[in-house]
């Protein structure tokens, strides 16, 4: 089956000789940070030289801010339209570690009407063509969040009350043709990369880490969040919540919420994912996810590969048109186990690896899970996951995998193909749990050694 080190090191070469030329940068006009007084010491707070940079750059006409190598402390700055940032070798970009240097501000979140919440470090608006490049780092300097999550301070904006305290390392809303490409991104407070309403846009060769010392809660790596035709490609993965979430809006009112359109043409391949909640998940907030291609991927992490959050309390949740091909697994070198999470890692101040212990992230190859998120009732219409195919598995994992419907979520018309794995897990955890399903269907399916099996 191979080896983790065979994965890391072969399982993501097939096929890239058949990849697309990356985009041409346009960097036009290069403004230097340290001009405008930025220090790389590790303890000034440049924000404000930094934002001069930017503005410079914008008004002499656009083209690129440089930081160069050193380490560049800052808070929010806002790449204005036409302004990008080329983190040089050696160079990092690193959050504060005071809230105060991150305003908080009213925005459209995950719920269908404003929200409370701070801004990113990196923030981008409307910057069409924008370009995020390395080889350098962002860098979150998470870990006092981290430790802050359970005892975060009570604020409010405006009278609402501030429900996510820390901020996202990037985000980027309403911009089409983005090039993120080649930065390391680490240690995220919150969310990594937030791309929200983005459009004909590509990540390429990204790193998304945290050091895996004590959980790093909501450390999603990617957020597609009502973003349409996305390319992520030749990443790594290694964090402690969803590698790469596809999302839009959540709540009674997200379907009929016009600012969060459906997630659709998302091609994501040659990836390596060695941490996390799952590979590629889609939800638990999001109303529409549709034509997703997922290819040549390699799950070395014991995690969900693909996996679907369903929200009670979001009606009409539509996950449909998924087709996966050509997925590697391997064994995760610290394998959860005896009510731990990998490594023994807990959340500061809780004390347990994960919110609900009856949902450990374990190795499978896909799994639904139909009350994430919240224990209300489930409003109709419900959710709806059809047209699935998963083919060319093979490696070693835990357990296949639950896509069991309920009385209010119809899972459909999946296919599962040309599969040989070997799964650790015993008894019923070695078959596909369907129960409440329609027309699932296994083709030359192969479980150590034996037929794949369907339980319904």
């Amino acid at each position: 089956m191979g080896t983790r080190r065979e994965f890391l090191t072969h399982g993501t070469t097939l096929g890239l000789l058949a990849l697309p030329a990356a985009p041409v940068i346009a960097r036009g006009h290069v403004v230097d940070i340290r001009g405008h007084g930025a220090v790389g010491d590790g303890r000034t707070i440049n924000t404000r030289a930094i934002q001069n940079a930017i503005d410079a750059c914008a008004k002499a006409g656009g083209g690129m801010i440089a930081v160069p190598a050193g380490v560049f402390v800052s808070g929010s700055i806002w790449l204005k339209p036409g302004v990008g940032i080329e983190l040089r070798k050696g160079a990092v970009l690193r959050g504060s570690p005071n809230l105060s240097d991150y305003p908080l501000v009213l925005r459209r979140f995950v719920e269908a009407f404003p929200e409370a919440l701070r801004l990113g470090l990196i923030n981008a608006q409307h910057n069409h063509g924008l370009r995020i490049v390395g080889p350098g780092t962002i860098d979150g300097g998470g870990d006092p969040f981290w430790r802050m999550f359970f005892s975060a301070p009570e604020e409010s904006v405006q009278g609402v009350k501030v429900q996510y305290h820390f901020p996202q390392l990037c985000s980027i809303e309403d911009c089409d043709d983005v090039l993120v490409s080649g930065v390391t991104f680490k240690d995220a407070a919150f969310w990594n990369l937030h791309m929200y309403r983005c459009r004909r846009s590509v990540i390429e060769d990204c790193s998304f880490e945290v050091p895996h010392k004590i959980r790093a809660p909501s450390s999603d790596a990617i957020d597609l969040d009502s973003c349409q035709d996305i390319v992520v490609r030749r990443c790594r993965f290694s964090v402690d919540d969803d590698c790469i979430a596809l999302k839009g809006t959540q709540g009674p009112g997200a379907a009929a919420y016009k600012e969060a359109p459906p997630v659709e043409r998302i091609h994501i391949h040659d990836c390596v994912f060695e941490h996390g909640l799952g590979c590629v998940t889609y939800g638990s907030n999001a109303t529409i996810v549709r034509d997703v291609r997922v290819e040549r991927i390699t799950n070395v992490g014991d995690i969900p590969t693909i996996r679907f959050k369903v929200r009670p309390d979001t009606p009409g949740q539509v996950y449909e048109k998924l087709r996966v091909k050509g997925v590697r697994l391997a064994e995760a070198p610290t394998p959860y186990g005896g009510g731990q999470w990998h490594n023994g890692e807990v959340f500061h101040g809780y004390g347990k690896p994960n919110f609900s212990e009856s949902d450990p992230a374990v190795g499978l190859i896909v799994n639904a899970r139909l009350t994430h998120g919240t224990r209300v009732e489930p409003r109709m219409p419900g959710a709806i996951i059809r047209d699935v195919v998963i083919e060319d598995v093979k490696g070693t994992t835990r357990r296949f995998g639950n896509i069991s419907g309920n009385p209010t979520t119809a899972i459909s018309d999946f296919l599962l193909k040309d599969i040989d794995v070997r799964l650790t897990d015993q008894g019923e955890r070695q078959k596909l749990i369907a129960r409440d399903t329609r027309n699932i269907r296994m083709e030359n399916v192969r479980v150590n050694g034996r037929p794949g099996e369907i339980v319904t």
